[in-house]
């Protein structure tokens, strides 16, 4: 008898075993499958700047009929200085360049606003409505216009596919505009730093980065 039930022993175990070793293997596989897949990952990630393109979409802004809207900022852009950009980006994709883009900014105030003063700003003022018509545009209380007609290139001591070192831009800049290479629309540290100092001198100046032919982001407001 207890030979017997030794027997059914020794023939039950490795009917157990055989059916946990298949077991095993799903695991092992579906563990060395998400191993795989965040080195394949953690590559395309490092590879491809794709973090930097994602965050670059969400703080840019298409430009639409020469005119973009941030915020509390209204800029129109002249045709000329739009297409005469923009072809100068299509044709300077291996390196960083910048420009200096000059014209006009007008303040949206409040009731009782001046008129325009030595220093290129009008001051509109507006009536109980809260809203001004400025150059044909309504411009809500707080709200600036800049009307960009004209812009030239400062010299540049360093270009480069992801920098551009250049000439300080007068003080009737505007906008200080730099491209970025394809896609890549945030500004870096940099970048910010630079427009910091700018705005020490004018107040009113802003950064613009341009990383495709129709696209975008501005800063200002960094005091």
């Amino acid at each position: 008898m207890n030979d017997k039930i030794l027997q059914d022993l020794e023939d039950f175990q490795p009917e157990e075993e055989s059916k946990q070793f298949p077991r095993l293997r799903r695991i092992f596989l579906v563990v060395a499958g998400i191993i795989a897949l965040g080195l394949m990952l953690s590559y395309v990630f490092v590879t491809f700047p794709i973090a930097d393109i994602i965050q670059g979409r969400m703080q840019s802004t298409t430009i639409l009929d020469n005119k973009l809207t941030i915020n509390n900022i209204l800029i129109i852009l002249d045709d000329s200085v739009r297409e005469e950009l923009q072809q100068a980006f299509l044709k300077q994709q291996k390196t960083e360049f910048s420009a200096c883009l000059t014209g006009k900014v007008k303040k949206a105030g409040g009731a009782g606003g001046g008129s325009a003063g030595g220093n290129g700003v009008d001051n509109v003022s507006v009536g109980g409505s809260g809203v001004s018509d400025v150059g044909g545009v309504e411009v809500e209380v707080g709200r600036k216009e800049y009307h960009i007609t004209s812009f030239y290139f400062p010299k540049m001591y360093r270009q480069l596919f992801n920098q551009v070192v250049f000439e300080s831009c007068s003080p009737e800049t505007l906008i200080l505009l730099h491209t970025h290479p394809y896609k890549r629309c945030s500004a870096s540290s940099t970048d910010l730093n630079t427009l910091r100092t700018a705005q020490q001198a004018n107040p009113d100046v802003l950064m613009m980065v341009l990383c495709e032919k129709e696209r975008v982001a501005v800063y200002g407001e960094l005091r």
